[in-house]
Order: C-alpha cells, then structure tokens, then sequence
C-alpha cells in the first residue's frame, strides 16, 4: 500500500491514510472499536476519518505544523484531520500480527480513548453545562411542587422535614448550576492553552506580506 500512498501524495493529497476495513480480532474489540470512532467523530469539530488509525503517509508540512503545537497529550488522528490539508482514505484489511506481541493492552487503549475524547472535543463540558442548568431548574419545579403538597398537607408532616428537602433540592440545583458555568469557563481555557493554530497557511505568493506590501507600493506609484 506504500506505493498507492505515494501515487495519491504525487496528486497533491498532504496526507493518505488507511481504513480498516477489517481486522483480525475479537468481534466484541472491532465493534467497539467502530463505535469509538462514530463516537468521537460525532462530538468532533473536525471531520474525523472513521476505523483510520495511525497507519499513514503525511507530508513534511503537515510534520512542521505539528511541531508549532504544543499540546503534552496530542491525539495525532484528530490533530492531523483538523489542519484541513487534502486527505483522502485507502480501505484495506488488516492483516493478522505474524510475530510478537501487542504491548498496547486493554488499559493503554482505555487511556487513548479518553485522550482522543478529552483532545478532540469539549463538548463533554458543554452537555455538564446543560445538564447542570436542566437539574437546577428540575430541582426548582421539584421544590414548588413540594410546597404545594406541604399547604395540603402541613398537619400530617414532620415540622422540620420540608425546610430540609427544599435545602437538599436547592444546594442540589445550585451546586449543579455552578459547575457548568465552570464547565464553560474551563473549556475556553482549554481551546487557548492547547496551542491549535487559528488558520493554516498552506502557500503564499512571493514573500507573503511583504511582497504583498511592494506590489501595492508599486501599484500607488504606477498611478501617479
């Protein structure tokens, strides 16, 4: 499959990667392997190849852009796929392991999978947001309800118990409603300190900015 990558490199494509298309494994390991990659592609903000790993050919540019990033924990897969660059899949089957032994063990393959959740996306901190709001307003319908049911029926409730649980319920609200908001203020952190480039330069014409800045010097001068 080299040869294929490098004929598809030669059209132009920066980077040429292959699909698994099948792999010699349990079936309970590729199934979840396959709803991994849905997974992590339907929360990405990239667009994520699907049963693609790490098998590839990349252009040199792609390796000097990967270089300004400084992320200590890098999903590749996702950080790759984001620079936007013309790539394009091979599928092939994955050919059983001939000698050796895997040394990426169940754990090691649990920890890439939360790095590529925790790397790739942050929407895991928007749903807490959402979620923390939806139970702090659950908890104030729950808390008017209680009322209500107190006025019906104060004379046969313990005195005490009903400022309890509306404490309970609104700590509870409360608490959930401020850890979003923390949720959101931590994500901005994290899409900040990741170090991701806003835009990628793939050419510029002459010496970018400031060849730029000459032809517009010479143009004023033409017109006068």
């Amino acid at each position: 499959m080299i040869t294929q990558f490098i004929e598809y490199w030669e059209q132009g494509y920066k980077v040429v990667y292959g699909i698994r298309r099948r792999r010699d494994e349990a079936r309970l390991m590729e199934a979840s392997r396959k709803l991994y990659y849905r997974f992590i592609r339907s929360i990405s903000d990239v667009n994520l190849p699907k049963d693609a790993g790490d098998f590839r050919l990349i252009d040199r540019s792609i390796i000097e852009h990967l270089r300004t990033i400084q992320d200590k924990n890098p999903y590749l897969r996702g950080l790759i796929a984001g620079l936007g660059h013309r790539q394009i899949g091979i599928a092939y089957d994955r050919a059983p392991r001939v000698a050796g032994a895997t040394k990426f063990n169940f754990l090691r393959l649990v920890r890439l999978g939360i790095d590529g959740v925790v790397s790739q996306s942050t929407a895991p901190l928007h749903y807490i947001t959402l979620f923390g709001f939806a139970l702090c307003g659950l908890s104030g319908i729950v808390s008017v309800g209680y009322v209500i049911y107190w006025a019906m029926h104060w004379q046969t409730i313990a005195a005490g118990f009903t400022t309890m649980v509306l404490l309970q319920l609104f700590t509870v609200g409360l608490n959930a409603a401020f850890l979003g908001v923390l949720g959101e203020y931590l994500a901005r952190v994290t899409e900040n300190v990741r170090g991701h480039p806003f835009v990628v330069i793939e050419s510029t014409i002459g010496d970018g900015v400031e060849s730029m800045k000459n032809k517009v010097f010479e143009i004023g001068e033409a017109r006068e």
